[in-house]
């Protein structure tokens, strides 16, 4: 958006100016960039994996180079939610996940992180209440 709105105040100066607007090398940048924008948000999107399985929480980032964090839910000590104003309005929002020691994970900007959060927290009590391996006192 903010390349639109950049590129729409270029091209309103170039057509004030006497010559075209396609002569000024900026405008033809932001001509041209523009449309790539949000394929490029599209792609980034794309590359990002998170999940909430039955012993860990992870997650993955990129499509050529990968980044992975995983925490087990053993280790997890809060799960937290920042939610803004306007990710209240349009269902957004970060889900902060603290573990032992210096280990964090956030989930940026995903949809419906109240649910999220409560996702972590029930595989984190039934990790907790059914150890994994079925070990009984």
């Amino acid at each position: 958006m903010l390349w639109g709105v950049i590129a729409l105040l270029v091209t309103a100066t170039c057509v004030a100016a006497p010559r075209s607007p396609m002569a000024h090398p900026t405008a033809v940048v932001l001509r041209v960039d523009g449309p790539i924008s949000p394929a490029s948000a599209d792609y980034v999107v794309r590359g990002i994996e998170q999940a909430v399985t039955n012993r860990r929480v992870v997650r993955k980032f990129g499509i050529v180079s990968r980044d992975t964090t995983e925490l087990r839910l053993a280790s997890i000590e809060t799960v937290d939610l920042r939610q803004s104003f306007w990710g209240r309005v349009f269902g957004y929002g970060n889900v902060e996940i603290t573990g032992r020691g210096e280990t964090a994970m956030v989930l940026d900007r995903i949809a419906h992180p109240i649910e999220v959060k409560r996702e972590i927290e029930s595989a984190y009590s039934s990790h907790i209440e059914t150890p994994v391996g079925g070990a009984t006192a």
